[in-house]
């Protein structure tokens, strides 16, 4: 690796920081995400967690600038962390950002629809349980591939749609 990549990461370590600083009110949840952000940074995890209590507001700006560390992001739990309608299109396209997720955990975030980001990611576990979801997009058969794991209980889906037939991975 050459003198310009790690001067980058060090930026990339040092904006992450200033974000995590800025968003997340607590002390010992600050540290914590910006212990994650180092393990990230140095390639030793490929985990990220940013669900509540620990980071309440900022979350798109988190991810992207995690998305920077240089690290793959494989893993990342997004339990309670108030993704509405609201901030749904801005949080979609930080996950854009994110090529090697393979598994995302969004439950308890009252989402009445699906980020269809997620569709186009290699996610073989995709948890949406205890969220305010009516409907499953059709977009979901896009995982056919990859998706082993589909967690939708505690939502008000009345049926569901025929392309979760296509999803022949499901355990």
């Amino acid at each position: 690796m050459g003198c310009g990549s790690s001067l980058f990461r060090r930026d990339a370590r040092t904006a992450f920081a200033a974000i995590v600083n800025r968003v997340v009110d607590e002390a010992e949840a600050r540290e914590l995400v910006i212990a994650q952000g180092e393990i990230l940074a140095n390639d030793e995890g490929k985990q990220l967690d940013l669900s509540a209590p620990t980071v309440t507001r900022g979350l798109p700006y988190l991810i992207e600038a995690a998305a920077d560390l240089g690290g793959s992001i494989e893993r990342l739990i997004l339990v309670r962390s108030a993704i509405d309608e609201a901030r749904l299109t801005q949080f979609a396209d930080a996950l854009a950002r994110l090529r090697e997720l393979k598994k995302i955990n969004l439950e308890g975030n009252q989402m009445v629809s699906v980020p269809e980001v997620l569709f186009q990611l290699p996610l073989d576990s995709l948890s949406l349980s205890d969220n305010a979801l009516t409907s499953l997009p059709p977009g979901l058969s896009c995982l056919s591939g990859t998706l082993v794991e589909l967690e939708i209980r505690k939502n008000f889906l009345s049926a569901l749609p025929d392309e979760i037939g296509q999803l022949n991975n499901l355990r």
